[in-house]
């Protein structure tokens, strides 16, 4: 028997190693479930995902008010006051800007069924240059935070399951395991970004996540050394650029406008302003495809295509990407006056 009692001791043993290697795996995905599931603990950029998505879905239970809504990267959150917009819209008719930094027109499938039940007069999805000719695949930070907090729906996600990868419908298809363990980067994520984002000066982090008229962040233009040298790291990669390589981009906007197609809505696809250095240094033939593609694009799905890569001039940029005070006050006046004109059918 003592054989037996002994045998069972050292098996205990051996279960006690998996047992607390188990215990510990639990504990620290509970601890990743409160301090981002409950305490939303993360990343700014993040944060202002779920807001966007928050917004748009407060926005659907309200009264049918047809407003406008601005998508894009962090051009568009730079370059767009909705303040200045509404200046120029009909009277009951309201802008917001709820584009957020490294958006694609990948990402804009994890907001566009708020959008849709939001019921929009228009939308505009401002087209980053840079990021239309170089799609990459939806992070899986960014897509833990969609599924998690369910922002598409089954029969969208459906919808879209042709121009998204395994992955990318994985994630997007509901809470899991794999969420948690993504969510891990997030607490050191949003302490790092607290002390290398919110306390530079030079940038302004109020209110970021729910500011949807005037989100713009960046206060004043980087020094000219610094101007060149964001504008050089860009060059060699748009010299390189060719027509194909906006062909992904291309599936997945198809893809949106025939979504959009089934509501009631106005759709204007706007190029994004280009720094002119960028510009200089791009095949010509390679821009003139883009404008040719973009305009067919808007004209078979009914939308309206706007050029407006060459409107800025090199002192009305922040930086390489993001337009200047200056430069957000002519573009904003110039959107909130084709938007009128879109809305109404009359000049302004």
């Amino acid at each position: 028997m003592k054989w037996i009692r002994a045998n069972l001791l050292a098996y205990r043993r051996v279960l006690d190693i998996p047992l607390v290697v188990g215990a510990g795996f639990l504990a620290y995905l509970l601890l990743a479930f409160i301090t981002v599931d409950r305490l939303e603990v993360m990343p700014l950029g993040m944060k202002r995902i779920i807001e966007v998505n928050r917004f748009l879905d407060r926005q659907s239970r309200g009264t049918d008010s047809k407003d406008v809504y601005f998508v894009g990267s962090s051009v568009s959150l730079e370059g767009v006051d909705c303040g200045e917009v509404d200046k120029f819209l009909p009277s009951g008719c309201v802008s917001y800007n709820l584009a957020w930094t490294g958006a694609s027109s990948r990402q804009w499938i994890m907001v566009v069924p708020s959008l849709k039940t939001a019921k929009p007069g228009m939308v505009v999805l401002g087209l980053d240059l840079l990021e239309l000719l170089d799609t990459q695949p939806i992070s899986d930070e960014r897509l833990a935070v969609a599924g998690w907090w369910k922002f598409v729906p089954p029969e969208d996600l459906d919808r879209f399951k042709d121009v998204l990868n395994d992955n990318e419908r994985k994630l997007l298809g509901g809470r899991g395991v794999r969420d948690l363990l993504i969510f891990r980067a997030f607490p050191p994520g949003a302490l790092d970004g607290y002390f290398r984002e919110t306390l530079r000066p030079s940038l302004r982090y109020e209110g970021y996540e729910t500011n949807f008229k005037a989100p713009w962040v960046r206060r004043k233009a980087v020094s000219p050394p610094a101007m060149a040298r964001g504008v050089n790291r860009r060059l060699h990669w748009v010299k390189e650029r060719k027509p194909e390589d906006m062909k992904a981009t291309l599936k997945v906007l198809k893809a949106i406008l025939s979504y959009f197609g089934d509501l009631d809505c106005k759709v204007l696809l706007v190029l994004t302003p280009v720094h002119p250095d960028l510009i200089a240094s791009m095949d010509k033939k390679l821009l003139a495809d883009v404008d040719r593609t973009l305009t067919e694009l808007a004209r078979s799905n009914d939308a309206v295509f706007l050029n407006h890569s060459t409107l800025l001039r090199s002192d009305q940029f922040n930086d390489a990407l993001h337009p200047s005070d200056s430069g957000r006050q002519t573009w904003s006046c110039l959107l909130g006056r084709i938007v009128r004109e879109q809305l109404t059918g009359a000049s302004q």
